[in-house]
């Protein structure tokens, strides 16, 4: 999980002290090195849309 790390540091450097209301992302691979790497539940944007116009 190191190459995850690496690739996320970044990102979560960014993102480090902030609250989302959602964490979205456009594919599974995406959604599960951002969790690990970043924390917060990733979901797929169109789960997420779908939700909001049901």
């Amino acid at each position: 999980m190191q190459l995850t790390e690496a690739a996320t540091h970044d990102e979560a450097a960014e993102l480090a002290d902030q609250q989302f209301d959602a964490y979205l992302c456009n594919n599974r691979t995406c959604e599960v090195g951002l969790e690990y790497g970043i924390g917060g539940h990733y979901e797929s944007f169109v789960f997420a849309l779908e939700r909001q116009i049901r």
